[in-house]
């Protein structure tokens, strides 16, 4: 990153991966420079897309995170994942003062696991609370 937010954006494989959930997992690491560093992560659908050809980021929305340590570990939860859904993650550090100064970190790929599906509660039709089950055994 050039004009003051120099160093670099390392990436971590992202850890607890569910069928629509992921934890992004980083490190900063901007020299020693004691200076103010905002930090997202980007993503997109598909195992060889870039990470920011989608437009998803973690958190979602800015101002993004800062932080002025010279080396800090980052990481952010996040939801509505597509189940069995290749995605590409990077680590982005920007310049808070300008935030088109940036650095993205190494791509990483991950595949989330197959969603479970959500099945409603049964009702009984009728009157009756209680439902029948009967069992044939055969001779």
């Amino acid at each position: 990153m050039g004009g003051g937010a120099g160093g670099s954006a390392g990436h971590g494989s992202p850890v607890a991966v569910g069928g629509t959930t992921a934890t992004f997992k980083g490190e900063l690491n901007h020299g020693g420079v004691k200076e103010k560093v905002a930090y997202h992560f980007a993503y997109s659908e598909g195992a060889g897309a870039g990470c920011s050809e989608s437009g998803h980021t973690a958190p979602a929305a800015g101002p993004f995170t800062q932080t002025e340590e010279a080396k800090k570990k980052v990481s952010v939860a996040v939801t509505g994942l597509e189940g069995s859904t290749a995605y590409t993650v990077c680590l982005v550090a920007a310049n808070p003062a300008e935030e088109t100064e940036a650095t993205v970190g190494n791509a990483v790929t991950f595949t989330t696991t197959a969603s479970v599906p959500v099945v409603g509660a049964e009702r009984p039709s009728g009157k009756s609370r209680h439902r029948s089950v009967w069992c044939w055994k055969a001779k």
